[in-house]
């Protein structure tokens, strides 16, 4: 008697468990078994070394590189430069910092590998005690003296150990790892996590959120060099099927709604359209940008980029087609009624406190003193709706506002205009009331 079609694809997904990820014209090929079926999941190969004349250098300038193309480079800060004796060197070859969560990061390059398994298991495990060594002396000597980093964009960052949750990464640079890097147990603390350079890319890759990659290398305690995309899937299969209670706000529909927003998303950022997702980053960047440009202080423009960094990224796909979506009702919207201000918003907003709620406003004219006045109220009004319906204290609260409007210069799309509200707003109930009274919950054009 035949099998049937059901047991004849069980009988594939074994063969694949067992043959386990397989490699393609330089791509590792991961098949993952989902609730919705399976899923193919192809990591590209890791990216040439950036051109350096010291294998070394060229290592920590490519990590480097990675998590400021893919991330942000305001969360990359280099080495920590000290007094010894009469000269100054250099602790830490990299520093990974959002707000509350920070990596130590060192780098191990192998400039000439052998083809000796042995040999090279050796090197490794040789190098990676030497690198939890060194990471452990540079959290000692932020612990005792703190530190002064200077971002990729260029600002400095004063630091203390207190200020973070601290994570010891080490990197291996390592042209041909042979399989049996993967077996090696290093016996590491909780708080530290090795990766090999193309762990490290995939995670950046796959994320495009510093704080994303943080939050996933506090779960990767004791995975093996090599192994970060098969636990990733891992982790974000788990997520799946008991994903963190969170709510969606849908605006146009005056309730809430329950959705799934997995910590770790299966499908990567950006892997429906890659240049749609650009759009939050050019946000950030506009953020990042005009925080320095109104020399608000260091600290308050992180706390505006780790926020926006913090969008869960299962939303950012809705949020880089609502965006131009939206701008083009606006378009139409101002020419059949020139007379009448039109926006529209989206929100989300976590059951978790600690996650920043964010709404997005889409604005038929330029953002006037008049309109991000507006635009202002409607944040403040969400925040306190926020506050109500989630039965949760408004000093628990964070709420982020990003207004896009028509471009003043002829050179871009649009402007970004981004707030922050944090904590009590300090109203009687009499104002709270007025200010919902005048920004109702469902989207409505401004009057002007």
């Amino acid at each position: 008697m035949g099998k049937t079609a059901k047991q004849q694809r069980r009988k594939r997904r074994e063969r694949q468990r067992k043959r386990g990820p397989s490699k393609l014209n330089g791509q590792t090929t991961f098949v993952v078994e989902t609730t919705a079926g399976v899923l193919v999941r192809e990591v590209p190969s890791t990216s040439p070394l950036l051109s350096r004349d010291i294998h070394g250098d060229a290592a920590e300038d490519s990590i480097s590189g990675a998590a400021d193309t893919w991330g942000l480079p305001d969360f990359v800060y280099e080495p920590v430069v000290v007094e010894k004796g009469d000269a100054q060197r250099e602790i830490g070859d990299l520093f990974v910092i959002v707000e509350g969560l920070a990596a130590v990061v060192q780098v191990k390059g192998r400039p000439k590998p052998t083809n000796a398994p042995e040999r090279e298991c050796s090197w490794v495990t040789k190098q990676v005690k030497r690198a939890v060594s060194q990471a452990s002396g540079t959290l000692r000597t932020v612990e005792r003296t703190g530190a002064s980093l200077r971002s990729s964009r260029g600002p400095r960052l004063s630091i203390t150990k207190s200020d973070y949750d601290w994570i010891k990464v080490v990197v291996v640079e390592h042209s041909n790892p042979p399989a049996e890097f993967g077996e090696i147990d290093f016996d590491l603390a909780s708080d530290t996590v090795v990766l090999l350079r193309s762990d490290w890319e995939f995670l950046f890759r796959e994320l495009r959120s510093t704080t994303g990659v943080l939050q996933y290398l506090q779960r990767a305690h004791g995975i093996g060099l090599g192994q970060h995309p098969a636990h990733y899937y891992r982790l974000a299969q788990l997520d799946e099927a008991t994903p963190t209670s969170s709510l969606g706000f849908d605006p146009d529909d005056e309730s809430w709604r329950v959705e799934p927003t997995p910590q770790m998303p299966l499908a990567p950022a950006g892997v429906d359209d890659g240049q749609r997702e650009l759009l939050l980053r050019a946000i950030m960047e506009d953020a990042a940008l005009a925080g320095i440009d109104a020399a608000v202080s260091e600290e308050d423009r992180l706390v505006t980029l780790s926020s926006l960094d913090q969008l869960p990224l299962v939303h950012r796909p809705e949020i880089c087609h609502w965006i131009p979506s939206r701008m083009s009702d606006m378009r139409e919207a101002r020419r059949s009624k020139p007379d009448r201000i039109h926006v529209a918003s989206r929100s989300f907003a976590s059951a978790d406190p600690s996650i920043p709620k964010f709404v997005i406003v889409a604005c038929s004219e330029k953002a006037s003193a008049w309109v991000t006045n507006k635009f202002s109220e409607r944040v403040l009004a969400k925040h306190l709706t926020f506050s109500r319906m989630m039965d949760v204290d408004q000093a628990d609260l964070r709420t982020i506002g990003v207004l896009i409007s028509p471009a003043v210069s002829r050179s871009r799309l649009w402007d970004t205009t981004t707030l922050v509200v944090q904590g009590d707003l300090g109203l009687s109930a009499d104002e709270e009331q007025a200010l919902l009274d005048s920004h109702p919950m469902q989207p409505h054009d401004f009057e002007t």
